[in-house]
This record gives structure tokens, sequence and C-alpha cells, in this order.
């Protein structure tokens, strides 16, 4: 059986805890989950999971950015193997939710800093719920997902500039509408 502690970086093995979310390094302050515009109200969290489920049914599939990079995905993953691919930034989990299709034996890591996005993540894909989304007053259409209990899912709290694995532990590295957040630093 998989343990995440075994990619670890040594120095942080021991900081590894559980928490009533996930598997987790640091926890937020009150004032840093208050300003985070991901935190703010969880109806923003059924907006970005209306935006990531809600509206690929009957889209094109080569258009589509979810397919696209579940295509890319399969040429690169070799199934039936131990590996690991790493999504970070995973939001509500999309690309993870996808790959469970494809990708049974391979462990899935998805790392995030919004604790509400864990949690709605924790819900479809290791709860395994079923949610209906439903913003049909804004014009949207209402739709529900049906979540699925995944042993190989692991979901993890923290932030992108503070990477806890070790050096080549993953096969494959994703990332989605996540690096136009991150703040760079640049040296002259």
């Amino acid at each position: 059986m998989f343990h995440i502690d075994q990619i670890l970086k040594d120095e942080l093995v021991d900081s590894f805890s559980m928490n009533e979310v996930t598997k987790c390094f640091s926890f937020r302050n009150s004032d840093e989950i208050f300003s985070d515009k991901y935190e703010s109200f969880v109806a923003n969290i059924d907006f970005y999971t209306w935006l990531a489920y809600g509206n690929v049914s009957g889209q094109n599939e080569a258009k589509n950015v979810y397919f696209r990079i579940n295509d890319l995905l399969q040429k690169q993953v070799k199934e039936n193997q131990s590996q690991l691919i790493l999504d970070v930034g995973f939001g509500v989990a999309r690309i993870l939710f996808d790959s469970t299709v494809y990708f049974k034996e391979t462990q899935l890591i998805g790392f995030d800093y919004s604790v509400n996005m864990l949690k709605r993540a924790k819900q479809i894909l290791v709860d395994g719920e079923q949610l209906n989304i439903d913003f049909s007053s804004s014009g949207l259409k209402a739709f529900k997902i049906n979540g699925k209990k995944q042993n190989n899912v692991h979901l993890l709290h923290r932030s992108f500039s503070e990477l806890p694995f070790q050096l080549n532990s993953m096969v494959v590295v994703v990332n989605t509408f996540l690096i136009d957040r991150v703040r760079c630093a640049i040296s002259p």
C-alpha cells in the first residue's frame, strides 16, 4: 500500500499530519483564510465546481482543456506500473476525477492551498458524494456530479511554493489554471 510519507522530503515526514479535511502540512491563520477569494464564501466553490464539471458535457472534446490534458497524460503515463501523478493547484479536482478512469493503478496526488477546494475535492473523490450544483437562477444549467470513492487519490493542503516531495518522485506534474496566481520573486 502506498503512503505519502514515502515520497516526502526527509525533514517533513514528522510534520505530516491529518486534519478533518485531508492530509496536510500547514494551516493558514484566520486572516489568511478570510482574505482568500476561494475561502470567502462556500458558493464560490459551487461556482468553480460548475466551471470545472458543469460546462463540459456536450462540448467538443478537442476543444475542452480537461480532455486535452487527459489525452496528454495517457500518452505520458504507462498504466499498470507503480507511478505517481501530481496535480498542483488542483482546485475542485477535475483532472484527478478524469484521471481515475485511465490510471487505476497509479497514485494520484492533489495539492492545493484552498481549504474549500480541498473539501470539495474530498466530497467528490474520497467520500464519493453526489452533488447537486444549481445556478439556474443565474442562467446556468443545473447538474449533478456523481462522486466516486478512490483509494488511489491523495489530497494535500500546502502552498505551491512549498512542495514537500523528494526530487524525481513523480512521473508527471500537472497544473491547470494556477500559474497566473503564483507570486514569483524575480532577481535582477
